[in-house]
């Protein structure tokens, strides 16, 4: 997992990308999370999958932060039975800041 954000770059582990999300639920900063897709384009070359995902989420927490829009990168694999995820990337801004064109 990888987040472009204004601090820089962050990369995570599956397990530190849970964490992060448990830490700020379970002291009571973060209280919800929605995030939903607004458009989607798909490049598949047999087995690989590239999907870009434009999305919008809020997040409710102790002190309120605005809508905003997003990308995701994801990039997949299928493997027999089933795709698995080889990487997420995103960056998000705030409603209003969009650059995602």
């Amino acid at each position: 997992f990888i987040r472009i954000s204004e601090e820089g770059v962050e990369v995570m582990t599956l397990d530190s990308f849970i964490s992060s999300f448990a830490e700020r639920v379970k002291s009571g900063e973060l209280i919800s999370f929605c995030e939903k897709e607004v458009s989607r384009k798909e490049n598949i070359f047999g087995n690989i999958t590239h999907i870009f995902s434009k999305y919008v989420k809020w997040m409710n927490k102790k002190i309120p932060a605005n809508k905003r829009r997003g990308v995701n990168s994801i990039q997949l694999f299928y493997e027999g039975k089933r795709w698995w995820i080889c990487s997420i990337l995103w960056e998000d801004k705030p409603t209003g800041k969009d650059n995602t064109k």
